[in-house]
């Protein structure tokens, strides 16, 4: 079996429209098992993410 080539562009295009999405629901909806602290903690850590993502 050969291996398929993966285009990085695209790969990393969906990554930041997941990470995007994700953000976003993280920002309109509130966990009550989880502490504002880590709650803010995580979109943070999701942010960064996309941007070290989005720079290549």
């Amino acid at each position: 079996m050969t291996a398929r080539r993966v285009n990085p562009t695209r790969v990393s295009r969906r990554l930041v429209s997941l990470l995007d999405n994700r953000i976003a629901d993280l920002t309109t909806s509130v966990d009550a098992g989880k502490t504002a602290e880590f709650h803010a903690g995580l979109v943070h850590g999701l942010r960064l993410a996309r941007q070290t993502i989005s720079k290549g």
